[in-house]
């Protein structure tokens, strides 16, 4: 956009438009018309000029007429009239109308030109540039008259005297809505002899722009005391307020800054010979300090006073050098605030003033934390160096840029010291850590000792930890125990090899032994006495249990030797339990114990091993017999829950305790305090059930409250029938006990 003053120039003959645009187009921007219609379209179009010249007579419109448009359309414009002799009654009706600013009597010289325009520019400047203008208004009978406003009223208004003058209630309508009342309430008490003050208040100018003005009435009275006039000041003041309107939010700002500050904003003077004291303190300080603002301005010793000796003694001494050398100030101490010891740090940069007197604009910040903080840091620091064991850092170079005290052995076996490269296998070692960017923990051996070395790589700073403990001894001892568990287990090889041996050895001359007893007692070898009949039923009972313990020992050796096969089929469960429990009342009633059995009334199918699950019922029905009291219950039950078949043997014995309910499955191991009372057992008779049950897919466990008997449970999967309308399926022949299906 071009800097240059704007001049529209009207004129009917093509000649003097030419030449004035070559003449005055290097120092305005200049536009021309040649008429005053055209003048006027473009008035509208590119907006106010700052001159216009045009001739009083002009085709097609009158120019007191154009004159009146361009005063409507730009009233800032400065309107230069060109007229001959017979034209200047009505120049000078234009004059006194205030619609042209010179007037000029054809013809003229360039020169006279020149000068008009030079000087219209100027005063379009002075109209554009002034803020104020003055008026005077006559009173008649306290009614207000006509007002004579000075030129100054255009450039603040956008309106002309004229404009006033065709419109009295025009300054009322440019005074903004919400202060129209109080603008004719101050010109009403002015009339009225009341004291008014200067009042502010918007305008909206003609272009439509916003101002603030303040206007301040002095009122003029006549011989009988009354108001006759009306002299006034109104001035622009839309820049002070503006001004004071950030002010206030530079305050607001900076206030809410000081409280927001995360310590304590202050001020100290030191004038000449004096001592040092606070100027400004922040609210904060009650927060803080524990100390009202107010108090530790009125005496600095207020707050002096409670810092510790020395540190007061350096918050004062470092003043007085900042003071003489001009240099921030900046200061660590502590003091006892709010009945707690507390760290602080003071920063303020100083300034002298005409008088020499030293201010220091500062802040106090609570470091207590921060204090606290690197303490511990330092702590942690530490750990490194009185770790016992090797820590190094390994830069990218894979030089060695630091090394705790302990990890002098390390280096001396790598034949290195801090700041020397890592030997090649470390450096290979970390070529693939770095690369999987993964902590990793490696056994290396170097100079005979075996060490567990962890790299541990860190991409922020590209380095890696090395942390390193010498494992020689534990390595040794490792493979002390590794040849111990090895000789363990060839004795438990030779001890199961023995075992089986002895169980198989000692099994034929039972069966002979139980062949001539049994024959002995039905009378196939004659008549026996009394005495030998009772000592053969003896011997009969002890080979029984001979046997049993004897198969005790094959079927765990067989377990450990995972030689145990499986004979599966399909059964009901429930039936195989009222068998064994059918078998089992003998026993019972010898031992004067009751067996109660319950069983659903659908059948409980299981695939398993019917020999094997009875053997576990027959095991758990001994054992509930061998710990109930004589005259009471074992209650035996079978249900169906969900998938699984359960069965359960509840006794009326001392209980459980809840180590001694696992331990029960511990071989060897037997619990409670009337083992003796029905016989010893083997102590493998539950470690041999939990196994088979575990090996159909199954569980054991026991359930017991000391005190009130103990509930061995063990569950096996349902066995689920196939649909019969499943084709194309081949069939499985199932045996089920006492029949073929």
């Amino acid at each position: 956009m071009s800097d240059k003053h704007k001049i529209l120039i009207v004129d009917d003959e093509q000649r003097v438009l030419a030449a004035m645009r070559r003449r005055y187009r290097k120092k305005y921007d200049v536009v021309t018309a040649d008429s005053g219609r055209e003048a006027i379209n473009k008035l509208e179009r590119e907006g106010s000029f700052t001159v216009v010249i045009s001739d009083l007579q002009m085709p097609g419109m009158n120019g007191l007429e154009f004159l009146s448009m361009v005063r409507d359309i730009s009233p800032d414009s400065i309107c230069i009239m060109l007229t001959g002799f017979a034209e200047l009654d009505a120049a000078v009706q234009a004059v006194n109308q205030g619609h042209i600013f010179r007037f000029l009597t054809k013809p003229c010289g360039n020169d006279v030109v020149d000068e008009a325009i030079d000087e219209a520019v100027k005063e379009y400047r002075k109209l554009t540039t002034t803020r104020s203008y003055t008026y005077s208004m006559h009173v008649v009978d306290g009614v207000p008259g006509k007002c004579e406003r000075s030129s100054g009223c255009v450039a603040l208004t956008g309106y002309s005297n004229q404009d006033f003058y065709a419109d009295d209630e025009l300054w009322i309508k440019a005074v903004r809505p919400d202060f129209r009342d109080a603008v004719a309430m101050m010109r009403d008490d002015v009339i009225n002899r009341r004291d008014v003050k200067p009042l502010e208040f918007q305008i909206e100018k003609k272009d439509g722009s916003v101002r603030w003005v303040r206007e301040t009435i002095l009122p003029h009275y006549g011989e009988g005391g009354e108001v006759e006039a009306l002299e006034g000041y109104v001035e622009d003041i839309t820049e002070k307020k503006d001004l004071q309107r950030k002010l206030i939010a530079s305050e607001a700002r900076y206030q809410k800054l000081v409280e927001n500050s995360p310590g304590l904003v202050f001020q100290m003077v030191m004038r000449q010979g004096q001592a040092v004291r606070f100027s400004f303190i922040g609210e904060s300080c009650l927060d803080l300090l524990g100390l009202e603002p107010e108090a530790v301005m009125q005496d600095s010793n207020v707050f002096l006073e409670r810092l510790e000796v020395q540190d007061r003694a350096e918050f004062v001494r470092l003043l007085k050098e900042s003071a003489v050398r001009c240099k921030p100030w900046e200061w660590w101490g502590s003091g006892v605030f709010k009945s707690e010891k507390r760290s602080f740090q003071g920063v303020a940069r100083p300034e002298v003033d005409d008088k020499g007197d030293v201010c220091w604009d500062g802040l106090l910040t609570d470091m207590t934390h921060l204090r606290e903080v690197e303490l511990k840091l330092r702590s942690v620091a530490k750990l490194a160096a009185e770790n016992p064991n090797p820590v190094m850092r390994i830069d990218d170079e894979n030089v060695i840029t630091y090394a705790n005290n302990a990890s002098e052995e390390l280096l001396g076996l790598w034949g290195c010291s801090e700041g020397d490269e890592v030997p090649g296998d470390v450096i290979d070692c970390m070529y693939n850590i770095r690369a999987n960017n993964k902590n990793e923990c490696i056994e290396k051996e170097w100079g005979g000792r075996v060490f567990s070395v962890v790299f541990a790589p860190v991409s922020e700073g590209d380095y890696v930890n090395i942390y390193a403990r010498d494992i020689t001894e534990v390595k040794m001892a490792e493979r002390k125990l590794i040849e111990a568990n090895e000789r363990l287990r060839e004795f438990d090889r030779i001890k199961n090899e023995f075992v089986s041996t002895v169980s198989h050895e000692l099994r034929t001359p039972l069966c002979i032994f139980k062949n001539i007893t049994s024959n002995a007692l039905a009378g196939v070898m004659g008549r026996i006495s009394k005495k030998l009949r009772k000592n053969l039923e003896m011997a009969d009972e002890i080979i029984d249990r001979l046997s049993r313990v004897v198969g005790d020992f094959l079927d765990i050796s067989k377990i450990e030797a995972g030689a145990v096969e499986l004979d599966r089929e399909v059964f009901d469960l429930a039936e195989l339990v009222r068998r064994v429990t059918d078998a089992f009342e003998a026993v019972a009633e010898d031992y004067g114990v009751r067996l109660d059995v319950t069983s659903p009334d659908q059948k409980c199918l299981v695939h398993a091993d019917s020999d094997r699950v009875s053997q576990v019922i027959t095991n758990l029905l001994s054992n509930a017999v061998k710990f109930s009291p004589e005259g009471g219950t074992i209650r035996v039950s079978a249900s169906i829950n969900d998938d699984e078949v359960e069965i359960a043997v509840q006794d009326s014995g001392p209980g459980l305790s809840r180590d001694d309910m696992e331990r029960v499955f511990e071989r060897f191991v037997q619990v409670g305090d009337d083992r003796s009372k029905k016989g010893l057992g083997t102590g493998l008779g539950l470690p041999i059930s939990r196994e088979l049950v575990e090996m159909h897919g199954g569980k054991l466990w026991a359930d017991s409250v000391v005190g009130e008997g103990s509930c061995f449970r063990f569950v096996l999967p349902l066995y689920l029938q196939k649909s019969e309308n499943t084709k194309d399926e081949p069939q499985t022949s199932i045996r089920l006990p006492g029949r073929d299906v």
